[in-house]
């Protein structure tokens, strides 16, 4: 193979490098997203069972613990990673002149 064959190769592994830095870093931040919503949730379940009375605290409390935990995960990645991801696009396309 030529040149052309190495320089393929290796935008190749880059691209694949760069793609599995990112969906690690998207799987971070949702883990992230998860905890912190789960354990919102938890405070969330026990301030409503309180106020309307409900017996089983614990069970309203890990309902909304799991409810908020999968919430986290789904939705933190468009929070946070994909606006940002989506600006640097931006950017990158804009000359340096219109900056």
């Amino acid at each position: 193979m030529g040149e052309f064959g190495v320089s393929a190769y290796s935008a190749l592994f880059l691209l694949t490098l760069e793609l599995s830095i990112m969906f690690n870093v998207d799987f971070v931040f949702r883990l992230i997203g998860m905890v912190i919503l789960a354990i919102l949730g938890v405070y969330w379940g026990i301030e409503l069972a309180s106020i309307t009375g409900i017996r089983q605290e614990l069970l309203v409390a890990i309902g909304l613990g799991i409810v908020g935990g999968f919430v986290g995960f789904v939705i933190t990645p468009y929070v946070t990673t994909r606006p940002a991801r989506y600006l640097a696009n931006v950017l990158g396309n804009i000359t340096g002149q219109s900056l």
